[in-house]
């Protein structure tokens, strides 16, 4: 039986798009390269920076660190405050928060995303926050979801599942042996999230009690 519920955070709890393009953009211009158009730029939503960098943007590893540091500064500064949370997001978990406990698995570096969580007063929902490292030591979303299960202490991965909005939060979940929530008011499709086997998927943060539900 489902206990723990993981949480992806840009694309799932909060809308980040604002603040992760004005950070990309900035990034792009410091480095004198290409422009790149908005579609193009949402993209880079979801996974690591430095690898959407090179798939994406083609470039160099050097480049793609170099670009990442750029976007921090940015984001650190100002971008990290251009987030919104997603309509009903709170009285969703609050319809859920009696009955499973609530962790944040992201791409997102993890002192970002706990000043995300803060920022917006979301705090009491969730028991634990993990992300990726500055040092690429950790960013996979496989990794970030084994290192959250691990420092929780769950062994049993029929007590937990996974909630993002990409393929690689629900591929993730299922390198861990986890079910997944996949859902689509973010910044994946529906055939993104199909195509990645997701076992439930929900196109409202008021779908996500039934959902959690059906996976008992």
């Amino acid at each position: 039986m489902i206990k723990t519920v993981l949480f992806d955070l840009d694309g799932t709890i909060i809308n980040s798009e604002q603040g992760i393009l004005n950070a990309i953009k900035y990034a792009v211009h410091k480095l004198n390269r290409p422009t790149m158009d908005d579609a193009t730029l949402r993209q880079f939503i979801g996974p690591s920076l430095v690898g959407g960098f090179q798939t994406i943007a083609g470039y160099t590893h050097e480049e793609a660190v170099e670009a990442t540091e750029a976007y921090r500064e940015y984001y650190r500064d100002s971008g990290l405050f251009e987030d919104e949370v997603y309509a009903r997001i709170p009285e969703a978990l609050g319809d859920l928060q009696q009955q499973y406990d609530f962790y944040i698995a992201t791409a997102k570096p993890e002192s970002f995303a706990e000043q995300i969580i803060d920022h917006f007063h979301l705090d009491g929902y969730f028991k634990g926050i993990y992300g990726a490292t500055f040092d690429e030591t950790r960013i996979k979303k496989a990794d970030i979801i084994g290192y959250a299960l691990n420092d929780i202490g769950i062994t049993d991965s029929r007590e937990a599942v996974m909630v993002g909005d990409r393929d690689s939060d629900i591929l993730g979940g299922h390198s861990n042996a986890l079910a997944g929530i996949g859902v689509t008011y973010g910044f994946g499709s529906l055939a993104e999230l199909q195509a990645a086997k997701s076992e439930q998927i929900i196109a409202s943060p008021t779908e996500l009690p039934a959902a959690v539900l059906a996976l008992n």
